[in-house]
């Protein structure tokens, strides 16, 4: 396998055996990115966007017309803990898939590592949030408190050529937000992210190449984050990106390693490295989980969580007539998660009660299936799911799986709920925020989860 790398106009190019992906970002905003800085950029997003592929492949070297990336043994790190999930979840040796990552030939033509100068970065950068965005709860909960708490967030979203449907859904969105709330999305536009995807390289589905999106997400933002002066970089990563399991060969792994707070101070070194220590790298949403983020969203913040999307219509032939494709597990999560806290689904466009039996496949707390997108397979937050069953029980939620439900967990609900509902709405310590955003946020929290 060979691959080259270019600095275009617009972008980043990086080649593949022949065929060429972009990085395109805003014309002043590039052009305004130092060169040094664009140099040492496309080494390591060359390298981070195409590691992966020796081992989707079944390869044994890969050659790199670039130089040797500055971030190498970060991103070493970063592979070695995915590799045990991604494993996993392909059903196959996590054994042998490290042994093969390892025994991997990475050749570079230039052995040089170009490291970051910074006569650039002597200006003083803004008490403001660059916030990765999607539309999806996490980062429309991290708009709303970084607007609230006054860090008047950016917001970045990086437009993949491989989700057509679902960027057309967004474009329709980004029109609409910016006329609420005066606040523009601004793109990135992408192909590179097909290397990621098994159907556009028409194999069978697998895990590998998902596993470090966040990290590319990171570095892509640098120019934003240059051209704005804002001081934070921010992603939606919420307490539960922590969870861990052993897989079947007994080794620890973690469903989303490179959404993890550790991970994340990783990234904020790269950051710092990146721009003399002048912007960090944090989560405002690190001191809850999943279902107190749909809480927060839908009710301290109702006119920003009525724009929430977070299904791939693009997986989905359904797709195509909503941006909830209503069958795959992500969906019945959101689904049960919104039940939970007394939230119409309709409200942000469900169209179906997922409670009714043909959705059982769905849901991990019944069955695992091939309907199911990585962490819901991992089975982490099954125990979350099923408190969430409980609560839309509460709520005299109706459906077959409402009855199923009750078959097979109520009474074990019922002895937990307090534990669980501690466990579950609970605001805990954060290591990626400073101290002073830190109180601001938390605060917010505590009012709303009456803690």
């Amino acid at each position: 396998m060979n691959v080259k790398g270019r600095i275009s106009d617009k972008g980043i190019a990086v080649n593949v055996n022949g065929k060429e992906y972009y990085i395109d970002y805003p014309e002043k905003v590039w052009k305004k990115y130092p060169d040094k800085l664009k140099a040492i950029l496309l080494d390591n997003i060359s390298y981070l966007t195409t590691m992966h592929l020796p081992l989707m492949f079944g390869k044994k070297e890969i050659n790199y017309e670039t130089a040797k990336p500055f971030f190498e043994s970060f991103f070493y790190k970063m592979m070695i803990n995915n590799i045990p999930f991604a494993s996993d979840a392909d059903s196959v040796s996590s054994i042998e898939k490290i042994k093969h990552y390892m025994n991997t030939e990475y050749h570079f033509m230039d052995k040089n590592i170009k490291v970051p100068e910074h006569k650039e970065y002597r200006q003083k950068y803004n008490e403001q949030a660059t916030v990765n965005f999607s539309f999806g709860k996490d980062s429309l909960l991290s708009y709303a408190v970084c607007r609230e708490i006054g860090l008047n967030p950016i917001l970045v979203y990086v437009n993949d050529e491989d989700t057509a449907i679902e960027n057309e859904y967004k474009a329709k969105s980004m029109k609409k937000f910016y006329k609420e709330f005066k606040t523009k999305v601004n793109r990135i536009d992408s192909s590179v992210q097909l290397l990621h995807d098994f159907k556009y390289f028409k194999i069978p589905r697998t895990e590998w190449g998902y596993g470090h999106l966040i990290t590319e997400f990171s570095l892509e933002i640098l120019p934003f984050a240059h051209y704005n002066k804002t001081k934070y970089i921010v992603f939606g990563n919420e307490k539960s990106c922590n969870d861990t399991y052993y897989n079947n060969d007994n080794i620890k792994s973690f469903p989303v390693y490179d959404q993890t707070h550790e991970w994340m101070k990783q990234m904020e070194l790269m950051a710092k490295t990146m721009t003399n220590n002048k912007v960090h790298v944090m989560s405002v949403l690190e001191p809850i989980n999943e279902i107190a983020v749909v809480k927060i969203l839908h009710t301290r913040y109702k006119e920003i969580g009525k724009y929430q999307m977070s299904c791939f219509p693009d997986d989905n032939p359904s797709g195509k007539e909503n941006a909830w494709c209503q069958c795959c597990s992500k969906c019945a999560r959101i689904f049960v998660l919104m039940k939970a806290n007394n939230i119409d689904p309709k409200t942000v466009g469900f169209t179906k009660n997922m409670f009714d039996r043909e959705f059982m496949h769905a849901f991990p707390i019944f069955q695992r299936s091939e309907a199911m997108v990585g962490y819901d397979k991992a089975g982490t937050g099954k125990e979350e799911q099923k408190f969430a069953f409980y609560l839309a029980y509460k709520n005299r939620a109706k459906g077959y799986l409402i009855d199923k439900f009750k078959e097979l967990y109520l009474e074990e609900m019922r002895e937990k709920a307090d534990e669980l509902h501690k466990k579950f709405f609970s605001v805990y310590d954060s290591i990626t925020m400073p101290k002073e955003i830190k109180e601001k946020v938390v605060s917010i929290y505590k009012e709303e989860l009456k803690t």
